[in-house]
């Protein structure tokens, strides 16, 4: 016998039409929030095996992908990991990107999110002396970054 399809049953259908949709559009406009909108095809998981075979030699090979995130992690995966294979100019391009994330507002955490989450935290009167620690390693490491992009202000 047929049941009657409910919301619930069409929302979850969705969800899982959604989860398994590889037509390789981008749901977040950037790529490493859209790295789990959706799955990979078999032929760009095989290009992503080749890439790592190649990387492994040195090289990053510009494969054509199908899905469009791709590119952009390959790219970001060599500037974050192996920058020494960048060029001037790549690297040129990605200082002045990572300054514009670590200042722009957004749903990542920029630099003043950053500033603000650590002065909560440090509000909190419950912090043992090993998290008091934990959180000077944490602004040190955020004043190396701003001195690394020529980024000025500076967390106390």
């Amino acid at each position: 016998k047929w049941k009657k399809i409910t919301p619930d049953l069409i929302a979850i259908g969705q969800k899982v039409a959604n989860a398994f949709d590889q037509s390789g559009g981008i749901k977040n406009s950037d790529p490493d929030a859209a790295l789990y909108d959706g799955f990979l095809q078999d032929e760009d998981r095989s290009r992503c095996l080749s890439f790592h075979e190649e990387r492994r030699k040195g090289e990053f090979p510009p494969l054509d992908f199908r899905d469009k995130r791709l590119p952009v992690l390959r790219d970001r995966l060599k500037m974050r990991s192996f920058s020494e294979y960048a060029s001037d100019e790549e690297k040129k391009e990605w200082a002045g990107w990572v300054r514009q994330k670590l200042l722009a507002d957004g749903e990542h955490l920029s630099l003043e999110k950053f500033d603000w989450e650590i002065e909560q935290l440090r509000k909190e009167s419950m912090l043992s002396e090993q998290k008091h620690r934990l959180l000077d390693e944490l602004v040190e490491h955020a004043n190396r970054i701003r001195e690394k992009y020529e980024l000025n202000e500076s967390c106390s």
